[in-house]
């Protein structure tokens, strides 16, 4: 007997650790095992957000034995995850750009959205004033971000290039690592290309 039965769909909005979310389970139609759903092909995730990363995984998991009662056996979630992070492309050059949340407010617990807008760098599971960002949109291909004070002082720098990805976070830093005050910011987004500049504005309130 192939051991072979199915195979289960997870989703993590978090990390490629999880927590997982069960989005389908397929499986082997005409046998005793399971609810005989057939084995598809394709799931369609509706209602999710820009810019946002996703974790995907696909499963195996075997029939159990019927002879010694060995129960079922799944492979790995976190041995094949797959990174989604859905938004529109790059545009030609600058002219939309934006930054989100503006005003950026300190009252309120962005780690706790769902999924969360802010989280915790790496394995660190506790929220840090660092892991802070506010998210530049709709970044040309290459171009270069310049952040500065209402005074003109040069606050930090993001260097932008990705023909995929067109936006940037800023955990609210300067470029010697010291987290930035309350306050009205400029910026400044030049697209290296062709040299347009775009210039704008942001709040934040800690």
């Amino acid at each position: 007997m192939k051991p072979f039965e199915g195979y289960r769909l997870y989703k993590s909005s978090s990390s490629a650790s999880g927590p997982w979310t069960l989005l389908g389970e397929y499986d082997l139609p005409d046998n005793q095992y399971g609810p005989n759903i057939g084995l598809e092909y394709e799931y369609s995730d509706l209602g999710l957000l820009n810019n946002f990363e996703y974790y995907y995984s696909v499963t195996a998991y075997s029939k159990p034995d019927s002879v010694t009662f060995f129960p079922s056996q799944e492979s790995t979630i976190t041995g094949n995850v797959k990174i989604v992070i859905p938004g529109t492309p790059p545009p030609e050059t600058v002219g939309q750009v934006a930054v989100v949340p503006n005003p950026y407010r300190g009252d309120i617990a962005y780690h706790d959205f769902n999924p969360p807008w802010e989280k915790p760098e790496g394995t660190r599971k506790t929220w840090m004033e660092q892991d802070r960002r506010i998210q530049f949109l709709n970044l040309p291909l290459e171009c270069e971000i310049k952040i500065y004070t209402l005074a003109g002082d040069l606050v930090s720098t993001i260097m932008h290039n990705n023909p995929e990805k067109g936006f940037e976070d800023w955990n609210l830093t300067s470029s010697i690592g010291q987290a930035i005050a309350s306050g009205i910011y400029l910026y400044t987004v030049e697209d290296k290309r062709n040299g347009k500049i775009q210039v704008g504005k942001f709040v934040i309130i800690k």
